[in-house]
């Protein structure tokens, strides 16, 4: 905690400070544990339970500092430019302004066609905006699922496991 403890000096915060961040149940225990880490450097984060079926509408808002929110779509930076970067982005509520390398980044991965260009670019944003306490990457939980035989041997669904969810691109939905 030696450099955790120097960087809140250096930044002014050597006393700590205190804020809300918003939870449903489901994220609870993560919440909880990320409080205990951040209480090691006197920062105070008070968890305070939101009614399920609203986390994404607040914090389209500017009612917490901060919020808790999850993807699935780790390899396309056309969802995190337009949902998280961009200015006028849908969670981007304080209206923070990306980089001129954050915008250079974003454009390269949404102009590429290749599915793993865009993720190398996705990754390098991701890094970007990490260093620049844009946005912090706590945990990454890929989903769980099953799925009949019929799906799983169907070739035009990927399963990337420990990446995301799976990938249905081209997958036909009948009753």
């Amino acid at each position: 905690m030696g450099k955790a403890n120097e960087l809140m000096q250096e930044a002014g915060y050597e006393n700590g400070f205190e804020f809300d961040m918003p939870s449903i149940p489901v994220y609870q225990p993560r919440l909880e544990a990320i409080a205990g880490f951040l209480r090691e450097i006197n920062i105070k984060m008070n968890i305070v339970p939101v009614e399920p079926g609203t986390l994404a509408r607040r914090s389209q808002t500017t009612d917490f500092p901060a919020t808790n929110l999850s993807w699935v779509s780790a390899r396309d930076p056309l969802f995190l430019m337009s949902f998280y970067v961009n200015e006028d982005g849908l969670f981007n509520p304080f209206k923070v302004k990306p980089t001129d390398e954050q915008l250079a980044i974003g454009k390269a991965g949404t102009e590429s066609t290749d599915f793993d260009a865009r993720a190398q670019h996705y990754w390098e944003l991701v890094e970007n905006m990490s260093e620049d306490s844009y946005m912090m990457y706590i945990t990454f939980a890929p989903l769980l699922f099953g799925v009949s035989d019929a799906i799983a041997n169907n070739e035009t669904v990927v399963f990337r496991p420990n990446e995301d969810s799976p990938y249905l691109r081209g997958l036909r939905v009948d009753n």
